[in-house]
């Protein structure tokens, strides 16, 4: 990697500005000795006690193991979290209450890893073994990477941030999403021995704190100790995030319809002046006389071409659409089917002049399922196509300000800011937009900047610590 290159952790520095130094201050896991000796100690643990479960029970210790493991979810064993996140559940977590009665006398709640040490003690082992025991599962945001080297975490229930060795888990791609597992600190190492497969979105971390908030209901205080005893919990629910993340719900538009982009084009019968003073009425948030100052006129001061959004509500601003005039032609872009039956009364009503020609539409689902033939490259949006969308874009999240949100209890975001807990969830709902902008196109990006300003919340003063 050259020095003056683009570091690969995606930041947009270059390498000498950001991980050549961090590379620089972290040993090689290839040659930490301490982190090499806490992994070797996991792996003997695991592949011992793995023999002695197969051979004291025979292989269907596996089969009762995988059903407690999956909790009647429709996982596959083969699936990656069958691969991954399972053995170490099941060698380090799962009691196999069934145990043959020569092993009950020695206590209840052993794990397949406690049987093994009581049968074969060894006190290093016993050592990691009861660090084990005293770290939870839990949910994590993923704040920062260094690949191959280090993650930095969010516990996002326990509250607590962490920085964990890690060498093939720790990929670039897990920056910005939240990860179910289990960290474990031992021999001043922190690492982790169980992480589930799934990096899930950020806007999942929601979930994720509504989890917590019934769990402090339950706690008198929530610590480690407390959240252990909802391991079970926890892995059903990051079962049922992960479903949710393969199956999202529909976008609806504030009306709550379904979000479907229609145009509607008109041909006039009247000159762009008379079509926007007929049409005017649509845009109650501002004067005619300022909007008309942004059209275009030919030189002999004739109005050629305008736009304006279509506006229902002075109080509220909630832009329902967006009219554009161009000499003979009048088109509307609306988000949904119910939307473009109420413009066009509104335009019967308002200009008879104006006479419907065709309407176009495009689901959110059909663009994205959309694929090219074979024989044809994929077309870019119009310009106008491109001016439209952006518009939406643009006075969707400008409302959206004052909508209430779910995901921060009810409140509008403006309402949010007032409190450490909602300024939290907000913080993580504007991470998620700027996440999304990373695969946007540039004609559908948030303006993630000026939300934070209009809430308050100036890049570098984040307040997921609060």
């Amino acid at each position: 990697m050259k020095r003056n290159a683009l570091c690969p952790c995606g930041s947009q520095k270059k390498y000498k500005h950001c991980c050549l130094k961090e590379e620089g201050a972290i040993a090689s896991l290839e040659y930490d000795v301490e982190w090499q000796r806490v992994r070797q100690i996991e792996g003997k643990i695991w592949e011992a006690a793995y023999s002695f479960a197969l051979k004291e029970w025979g292989e269907e210790i596996l089969e009762d193991g995988w059903d407690g493991f999956s909790l009647e979810w429709d996982l596959k064993e083969d699936s990656p979290d069958g691969q991954e996140l399972f053995p170490g559940w099941f060698i380090f977590q799962w009691v196999p209450f069934n145990y043959s009665e020569k092993w009950a006398h020695l206590g209840k709640n052993l794990t397949i890893a406690d049987l093994y040490l009581l049968k074969h003690p060894n006190k290093e082992y016993e050592r990691f073994l009861s660090a084990v025991h005293q770290s939870p599962y839990s949910f994590f945001l993923v704040e920062d990477v260094i690949p191959s080297k280090r993650l930095i975490l969010k516990d996002l229930i326990l509250d607590k941030t962490m920085t964990i060795k890690e060498k093939s888990g720790a990929d670039i791609s897990f920056k910005g999403t939240v990860v179910f597992g289990r960290t474990l600190f031992y021999m001043n190492q922190s690492i982790q021995i169980g992480l589930g497969t799934v990096a899930l979105p950020i806007r999942y971390a929601m979930d994720v704190l509504d989890l917590r908030e019934e769990i402090i209901k339950k706690e008198k205080k929530l610590t480690a100790d407390s959240l252990i005893e909802y391991e079970e919990d926890l892995r059903a629910f990051y079962f049922q995030l992960c479903e949710a993340a393969f199956h999202p719900p529909k976008l609806c538009n504030n009306d709550g319809d379904p979000i479907v982009l229609c145009t509607l084009h008109y041909t006039l019968k009247c000159s762009p002046k008379d079509a926007f003073t007929s049409l005017i009425s649509l845009c109650k948030s501002r004067k005619p006389k300022e909007i008309l100052e942004e059209g275009r006129f030919d030189k002999n001061r004739e109005l050629i071409q305008i736009d304006f959004p279509w506006i229902n509500n002075r109080s509220s601003n909630l832009i329902l659409g967006h009219i554009e005039i161009k000499r003979d032609k009048l088109k509307i872009d609306v988000n949904s089917v119910e939307r473009s039956e109420k413009i066009k009364k509104e335009i019967k009503k308002r200009l008879p002049e104006a006479f419907f020609k065709k309407m176009s539409k495009q689901s959110l689902e059909t663009l994205k399922d959309k694929k090219p033939s074979a024989r044809s490259k994929p077309s870019d949006p119009s310009p106008a196509e491109k001016k439209a969308m952006q518009h939406l874009t643009q006075s969707y999240y400008q409302n959206w300000l004052s909508t209430s949100v779910p995901a921060l209890r009810g409140k509008t975001p403006r309402e949010a800011t007032q409190t450490p807990e909602g300024r939290k969830r907000l913080e993580l709902l504007l991470l998620d937009f700027e996440m999304s902008n990373q695969k946007n196109e540039p004609h559908c990006y948030i303006d993630v900047q000026s939300l934070r300003k209009e809430l308050g919340l100036l890049r570098g003063q984040t307040c997921l610590q609060d």
